[in-house]
This record gives C-alpha cells, sequence and structure tokens, in this order.
C-alpha cells in the first residue's frame, strides 16, 4: 500500500495557472499545470482524480482539502454544478480500486510543499501576502490602505502593479464567497452577505485608485473621513 499525497491550486489573478501536485511517498512526483480558468476546488478534485487514475489497489490518498473528503467520504451535499463530474467519477474510482481517501493537515501535505515551490515568484509572493491582508482585516478601506502602504514599503513593489493585485484578489475573494454561499447552512448566509457586501464596498474604493486617482490623494481622504 502506497501513500499518496494531493494538492491543487486555482487561478486566483490573472495570468496565473492553475497547478496540481501529487507525491507518492518515497517515490514519484508529479506536478501539471493548466492555463484555463479554475477555482481551487476544482483544482483540488483534479489532483485527487488523476492519484485515482494512476495509483494502485488499496492505496491511500491524502488531501488536506475537507471539502473533498466530505463530499467523497461522508456524503456531503454537492451544490456546486462544475464538482459534480470530479464528485462521480472519484467515487466510481474509489469503489474500483478500493483506494481509502483521509484527511491531513496543509503542513503535512508534501504535494502542498511542491505547488508552494513552484508559486515561490516575488510578485506571486506579493500577492499571496496581500490576500492574506484581505482575509484577516476587518475589511476597513482606511485601515487596509495604511496597512497596504506599510507593506508597499517593505517590499519596494510598485505602487500601481500592487494596487491592481489588491483588486485582483478583491474579485477572487468575492467568488469564492458565492461559492461558500452554495452549501452554506441557514446560520452562515447573513454573515457570508454581509462579508460581501463589506468586499463590495472595499473594491468600490479601490476602483477609484485604479481608475486614475493618486495613491497618496486617496489615502488622504480615508484618514480624513476616519478621523
Amino acid at each position: 500500500m502506497t501513500r499518496i499525497f494531493c494538492d491543487g491550486a486555482g487561478s486566483m489573478f490573472s495570468g496565473q495557472k492553475a497547478l496540481i501536485a501529487i507525491v507518492f511517498e518515497g517515490s514519484k512526483e508529479i506536478v501539471e499545470d493548466f492555463d484555463s480558468p479554475a477555482t481551487n476546488n476544482e483544482m483540488e478534485y483534479k489532483s485527487v482524480q488523476k492519484a485515482l487514475k494512476i495509483c494502485s489497489r488499496d492505496d491511500e490518498i491524502f488531501t488536506d482539502s475537507q471539502l473533498v473528503v466530505g463530499q467523497l467520504t461522508k456524503g456531503w451535499n454537492v451544490n456546486a454544478e462544475n464538482l459534480r463530474p470530479f464528485v462521480e467519477e472519484c467515487k466510481k474510482l474509489i469503489a474500483e480500486k478500493h483506494v481509502q481517501i483521509s484527511w491531513l493537515s496543509r503542513d503535512k501535505n508534501l504535494a502542498g510543499k511542491l505547488i508552494e515551490d513552484r508559486q515561490s515568484g516575488s510578485w506571486f509572493k506579493t500577492k499571496t501576502l496581500l490576500k492574506n491582508y484581505v482575509d484577516t482585516l476587518p475589511y476597513s478601506p482606511a485601515y487596509v490602505i495604511l496597512t497596504l502602504e506599510k507593506f508597499l514599503d517593505a517590499q519596494k513593489t510598485e505602487r500601481d502593479k500592487a494596487v491592481k493585485g489588491f483588486d485582483d484578489i478583491l474579485h477572487w475573494r468575492l467568488g469564492q464567497i458565492e461559492q461558500e454561499l452554495q452549501f452554506a447552512v441557514s446560520g452562515e448566509i447573513s454573515e457570508l452577505h454581509a462579508k460581501k457586501d463589506e468586499l463590495v464596498a472595499l473594491q468600490r474604493d479601490f476602483h477609484s485608485v485604479l481608475e486614475g486617482k493618486k495613491f497618496e490623494k486617496f489615502k488622504e481622504d480615508l484618514n480624513g473621513k476616519q478621523a
């Protein structure tokens, strides 16, 4: 029995390739990229799907996607239409090969480390750091702008590219929330809609920068509103 690790990364930003990675413990490694746009969940499934096609009977496949494990082994609903073909084929392959699908944390996923290595370019690192700000900050435009300025000073990144990258991230995060809404339980729906509204407001403010308004003037206006 071989332990196989899988991971996938969607194409979150313009010009970025979607990726899958598969690691056979103590043996071969596979990394493939795709030009067509794809979500993270699609790539997570694509990595497991490929592993199922090339694995041997009774192997064990690991992924850090709780959604994939839940839908393939725990009877979770599949509300996203784009994932249903993946679920159907993966379940068929699992039954044919008697393969076990198990979850493990991201830090223990050997395939995830391959993807991180592939995505180690400086501009991707910049966008990843910006995405982390979107995920953790309280979505206050003034606070985000000030944090972004500190980030730019530290990274010495061209401001127009960084702000455009931030806008790309907002588009991606809004799309992610739309996916979450498809299978959210009743208690989560209002919270997700509130987060979506905050992101739309933040995106609107950033568009004023993208349309030519000087960054410094925009920051001053926000600081004035906050005061």
